[in-house]
């Protein structure tokens, strides 16, 4: 690896970890197809913490928000609707939680063939086509019912599957029990700070055990700010994009690339 695929990389994981892609998936793809090494899990774990950081960033008022109304003890309706949000972000991640901490590596072992990925790709896609003809209302996420909450935890852990979008199957989630796009969009992304987080924070615990020489921790970093500053970018693209399109351009998208990764045999 060199400092220009590692910034590629980190573009790519930038714009597809929020857009309802599959980075990993990505991650992947334009590694088989550039004929590059087998993809670093460090690398791939630290450019996901890259755009942990844009995320964290961008919803820092709500997050800020949140904090203080689970804290704090006024029982404004403003600061209750905030207490709940915390408890079904909570609640969001126990199943992708405990399906990781139980499963994940027997999943990695079975699902290592470029088809998986190719197979869900297309699976999302035609679900984001079909998405259009979803009833969009103006619920509120912190308006959701446990059982709806509980759902869209339960797509979350879906996301384990190679080439299944973490944003793109919460998102869609959120349309089913009822939330409008960007309002699925914004739960989505909240939804996934504490997964990303998890990952990330064992990644860096085992370098700081391992120990990184100077070469591999300038290329880390420039992964990391790379995918941390296209990440930003696409947060805001994607919610200005779904409060007046719909999902089905990511499915034809997805489509398309599906169909040059059967053909190039990757």
């Amino acid at each position: 690896m060199n400092h220009l695929r590692v910034a590629f990389l980190g573009l790519v994981q930038g714009v597809t970890e929020f857009l309802p892609v599959s980075s990993s998936g990505h991650l992947v793809f334009f590694s088989r197809l550039f004929r590059w090494y087998r993809l670093d899990m460090t690398l791939d774990i630290i450019l996901h913490a890259g755009t942990l950081v844009a995320v964290l960033v961008y919803f820092w008022p709500d997050l800020a928000g949140m904090v203080k109304a689970f804290w704090g003890k006024s029982k404004s309706l403003g600061q209750h609707k905030q207490r709940r949000l915390v408890w079904y972000i909570i609640l969001g991640n126990l199943p992708a939680g405990l399906t990781g901490l139980f499963c994940q590596s027997k999943l990695e072992n079975y699902f290592v063939s470029g088809f998986w990925y190719i197979l869900f790709w297309i699976l999302m896609a035609l679900l984001y086509l079909l998405s259009s003809r979803f009833q969009e209302s103006t619920q509120n996420s912190q308006d959701l019912r446990l059982w709806q909450v509980v759902l869209i935890g339960v797509c979350q852990a879906v996301a384990l599957l190679p080439g299944v979008s973490r944003s793109g199957i919460t998102i869609l989630a959120g349309l089913l029990v009822g939330l409008s796009r960007e309002q699925a969009a914004r739960f989505s992304f909240l939804l996934g700070i504490p997964v990303i987080m998890g990952a990330s924070s064992l990644t860096f615990f085992r370098i700081g055990i391992n120990g990184l020489d100077l070469q591999m921790a300038l290329l880390y970093l420039n992964g990391f700010v790379v995918s941390a500053v296209v990440g930003f970018i696409s947060i805001k693209f994607l919610l200005t994009y779904l409060s007046r399109r719909s999902l089905s351009a990511f499915g034809i998208y997805l489509l398309f690339v599906s169909m040059i990764a059967l053909l190039g045999g990757l």
